[in-house]
């Protein structure tokens, strides 16, 4: 299931037991009433700011995933980009594209301070595996 459907459920099922906690405890409905108001303000304000600090993240570790490609392939050269979209539930998934080898995508992480090399992708299906120039697997 998806990271953020699963977000969306936990929210919302919280807020439907501090309605409904509400609604049967009269006593308590201005304090639940304040608490599902407060709740959802600090919801709002997380989902809207997710996206600039994903971006930041992305931008801070970006250095590092360039400093090893240097070390590793310093005679080369590459495009760097990122899907701020799969960024939840898969982590920091840095997309690499090299100038000599424009058909193939590799995928970095940056795992405990080591970069990874997660996964291999292919812009066509006439490519042969078994000459990468680029395989860290």
């Amino acid at each position: 299931m998806d990271y953020e459907m699963i977000r969306l459920m936990v929210f919302v099922t919280l807020l439907l037991l501090v309605i409904l906690t509400s609604a049967f405890f009269n006593r308590f409905q201005r304090a639940t009433l304040a608490f599902c108001l407060v709740m959802t303000t600090i919801v709002i304000v997380y989902e809207v700011t997710l996206p600039q600090r994903i971006t930041a993240t992305f931008e801070e570790l970006q250095p590092q995933v360039e400093a090893h490609l240097q070390r590793h392939y310093p005679n080369e050269e590459w495009q760097i980009t990122y899907d701020t979209a799969t960024t939840s539930s898969s982590g920091y998934a840095f997309a690499v594209t090299f100038l000599n080898e424009k058909d193939i995508i590799y995928y970095y992480k940056v795992e405990d301070e080591a970069i990874v090399q997660t996964s291999i992708s292919a812009v066509s299906n006439e490519i042969d595996w078994s000459k990468l120039l680029h395989e860290e697997l």
